[in-house]
This record gives structure tokens, sequence and C-alpha cells, in this order.
């Protein structure tokens, strides 16, 4: 599944992070879990229109580490899955490679606060285009 990540947002926002390595600081702030999918119309996609592959995404917490790592933990603490990670194209783009998992995502929101990746995946057996919203997880 790949993810596209369009930018980050506004300077003038609060709680928004700004400056040189600000996104990759925010990025590995927190673990993040998996909020919601919805279309870029931001209507909410149905668990029951997703693939497995996706709708497994939702029982993970996702970290991000300072040495590019980047883990996948199952609802039982247990690593389920590792790879490594980077910001490209001016932090734009988050270049993940976890197998199952890998890919281009669109940054459309980095803060310690949020994020969001705009990619496409299978909905309802067909690729589209949907927003990823990730929150952080609290530990």
């Amino acid at each position: 599944m790949l993810l596209a990540f369009a930018g980050i947002t506004a300077c003038n926002n609060k709680g928004k992070e700004v400056g040189p390595g600000s996104a990759e600081k925010a990025l590995v702030s927190n673990p993040w879990k998996l909020k919601s999918i919805k279309d870029v119309q931001g209507a909410e996609v149905p668990m029951s229109q997703l693939n497995f592959q996706t709708q497994a995404i939702y029982s993970m917490r996702i970290e991000f580490q300072n040495n590019k790592i980047v883990k996948a933990y199952d609802e039982a603490g247990q690593a389920s899955n590792g790879g490594v990670w980077s910001l490209i194209e001016g932090d734009k783009v988050l270049d993940i490679d976890i197998v199952g998992f890998s890919g281009k995502f669109g940054v459309t929101e980095l803060t310690s606060g949020k994020m969001s990746l705009k990619n496409n995946v299978p909905v309802g057996g067909a690729d589209k285009e949907v927003i990823m919203s990730f929150e952080p997880v609290i530990r």
C-alpha cells in the first residue's frame, strides 16, 4: 500500500511545528495509530470496503525512530513488522519500506498531534485516493 504526503501545513496554525527538522521531530515524537481513512471529499471509508491489509493498520501502533527505523506493534505490544523510513522532497513525502506497507506517502499534515497521509488504497476492489489520519499514542 502506498501513501503520498501532500505538504506540511501553514506556519501560523497553533500547534504546528515549523523550521528545519521540525517534520522529523514531530514524526518521531510519539508512536502513531490510524484513526480514520477518508476519501479526498472527506467521506469516511467504511471498514468493510477496505482490504485486509489496510484494515490491519487500524490495530497497529507505528513507531518512527530517530535512527530511521520504523516498527509496527500489534495490540499486545509485540513488534509485528519493521523497516526503514525517510522524509524526502522537502519533508512532503514519507518514504516507508516495510513488508506489506511500503511506498511513498504524501504528507498533508504532520505535527506532534496529528499526521495525515495521502495515497491510493484498495477501496471496494479498486484503488482510490484517500487521506489516512493518524493520532499520537500516549505513552
